[in-house]
């Protein structure tokens, strides 16, 4: 049995689509359920979800819960759930109608513990491709498969193809979720690349996927209800400032914990810039240790130069004074950046 966990949090705009892609899967729907963990109560959307319900026998569970983390809304919807495999979409973003049946193929070898598939961009934010493209390395013909000590070696190349990226590209072993769910329930935004971790320390393979069955929306951020784009945005950079915090601490003395330390170093850097904006809502400790380590590890790091100048920008940001940064926003969207 397959776990679908639908997560929504402050946007009604794209979920029954979701639900859809969903439910149009070649996978016989008695071998899937369906939980959905939402913010919100809509009396249309909710009539809907139930009407499904009805028409298709499936299990579908529609919960409401208040809390910001994704992670707990996570954790709600599996606590609900029976499923061995865990499969996670985010409201906005599609299945392709293969996805599940291929998932339920791939994790009938035991010894895989968790999946990634490629993914499409779309959307009406669809502009902002470029970043996500520049970011990862798609480029592969076939599955990879990388077990057990083979990730020591391996794990640097497989957050370049994204690994670690995108919830709703991602599937894994319900026994590894429920072994971690006391620090998964903590994290805000970065569950992604913290299930991807998980999987790294934890016995087993890691199976990546060539094929696109995923379809990833960049929506517009004013689809989110209660949207000011300035305080998302620095509520966003110190929401993740604590994730990868929490992170660093847990994964302390990994082998890949620098990658973590660098990711922290980048957002903590953004929180400073932001701050400024923000008219200095908080401090932002942020020292010289703080740049060496981040200058250090983007001379040394297989990132993309891209990538690497999104890092550096931010770190540059940082140090500037409030009436700079204030004159360089005029000309370029730090927001998005």
């Amino acid at each position: 049995m397959i776990s679908v966990i639908i997560t929504a949090h402050n946007r009604k705009k794209f979920l029954l689509s979701a639900l859809d892609s969903v439910l149009n899967q070649t996978l016989p729907r008695t071998l899937y359920e369906i939980i959905i963990v939402k913010n919100f109560i809509d009396p249309e959307i909710d009539e809907k979800i139930l009407q499904i319900k009805e028409k298709y026998g499936i299990k579908l569970v529609n919960i409401f819960c208040k809390d910001d983390e994704i992670g707990k809304k996570l954790i709600v919807g599996i606590d609900k759930s029976i499923g061995e495999v865990i499969c996670i979409l985010e409201d906005d973003d599609m299945f392709h109608p293969e996805k599940l049946s291929t998932i339920y193929t791939v994790f009938s070898n035991p010894k895989i513990k968790f999946y990634h598939n490629m993914l499409k961009v779309f959307g009406e934010g669809y502009k902002r491709k470029g970043k996500i493209d520049s970011l990862f390395n798609t480029n592969i013909n076939s599955p990879i498969v990388v077990c057990d000590e083979q990730k020591i070696n391996a794990w640097k190349d497989l957050l370049l193809m994204g690994a670690g990226f995108n919830l709703s590209s991602m599937a894994i072993r319900r026994e590894l979720v429920i072994k971690y769910k006391a620090i998964i329930e903590q994290i805000n935004f970065a569950v992604d690349i913290a299930l991807f971790y998980m999987a790294l320390i934890e016995n087993g393979c890691i199976y990546i996927d060539n094929y696109v069955f995923t379809l990833f929306r960049l929506s517009k951020p004013d689809t989110y209800l209660h949207y000011d784009a300035s305080v998302w945005e620095y509520s966003k950079s110190i929401k993740y400032c604590r994730d990868l915090e929490l992170l660093l601490s847990f994964f302390d003395g990994s082998y890949f914990n620098q990658a973590i330390l660098n990711d922290f170093t980048f957002w903590k850097a953004k929180c400073l810039f932001l701050s400024k904006l923000m008219h200095n809502r908080i401090t932002v400790n942020f020292t010289i240790k703080d740049y060496y380590n981040s200058l250090k590890y983007l001379l040394i790091s297989k990132q993309k130069l891209r990538t690497k100048f999104r890092y550096f920008f931010a770190l540059l940001l940082s140090l500037m004074p409030k009436f700079l940064v204030a004159l360089i926003t005029r000309y370029i969207d730090v927001l998005n950046f």
